[in-house]
């Protein structure tokens, strides 16, 4: 497989944290299955300013204790404000 990018204490930190993550966010729990997520929002930049509009992403990755699934949902640009909510609860679906 190849040498890691980053040594494996760093790795074993951002992993720890990510399950952190989801234990905290409930949604993102499965009974007997450990996972890691991240969720985010960034506001897009339009000829040099912010403007009224995002893009959302949940990623995740199991079982935390053998890393083998990666999966990154992403809506881009929302046309409503409940689907940017939504977001937030993409965990449940990783």
């Amino acid at each position: 497989m190849g040498n890691g990018v980053f040594s494996e204490k760093i790795t074993k930190d951002i992993v720890g944290i990510l399950e952190k993550v989801a234990i905290k966010n409930k949604r993102a729990m499965v009974e007997g299955y450990r996972v890691g997520v991240k969720t985010g929002t960034a506001r897009k930049i339009e000829n040099g300013h912010y403007v009224n509009k995002y893009v959302a992403f949940t990623a995740g990755i199991a079982p935390i204790s053998d890393p083998r699934y990666a999966l990154v949902v992403l809506i881009n640009d929302p046309k409503s404000r409940r689907i940017l909510w939504w977001c937030g609860f993409c965990p449940c679906i990783l």
